[in-house]
């Protein structure tokens, strides 16, 4: 299988891995408002208007983003991932998950204000967002590597 071809299937199944996690987590009622539920309500604070979608309605759509997204950085990894044959997938996939968490997170979603200030997030609330992105760029490591059927070597 092509190495794309095996990114987006190896980002699309490590994006229903946090996914399914998160899920689990607001059926528990553990769950922080993800990225784009704080943007919403932030909007509809400063509208001065109560929640205007349905939450069931806006889960799904959001979740169905994620895996899109998911999808999209599984190809990135795997770009970045023939760049670096000689590397064990999974320090790579953690490499990759840590740094979309740092530029999807920390950089980017502040200046689009979708996440408020990063340094305000509590610690626990960036803990998870952080382990949550290791577990995708791991889990779409393995299974991108998998699916190419890569001799991993360690250095």
């Amino acid at each position: 299988m092509r190495i794309t071809t095996a990114g987006i299937i190896g980002g699309i199944v490590g994006g229903l891995g946090m996914t399914a996690i998160m899920l689990a987590e607001r059926k528990a009622g553990a769950q922080h408002p993800t990225p784009a539920r704080e943007s919403e309500d932030r909007a509809d604070r400063a509208a001065d208007r109560p929640r205007h979608i349905d939450t069931g309605r806006a889960t799904v759509l959001e979740e169905a983003n994620h895996v899109a997204a998911s999808a999209a950085f599984g190809a990135g990894y795997a770009a970045m991932r023939s760049y670096l044959p000689r590397l064990p997938a999974p320090g790579t996939g953690a490499a990759y998950g840590a740094g979309l968490y740092a530029a999807n997170i920390v950089a980017a979603a502040p200046v689009f204000e979708r996440t408020g200030n990063a340094r305000k997030v509590r610690l626990r609330v960036a803990a998870t967002r952080i382990g949550l992105h290791l577990l995708f760029g791991v889990g779409t490591a393995v299974i991108t590597a998998a699916l190419h059927q890569e001799r991993e070597r360690t250095i």
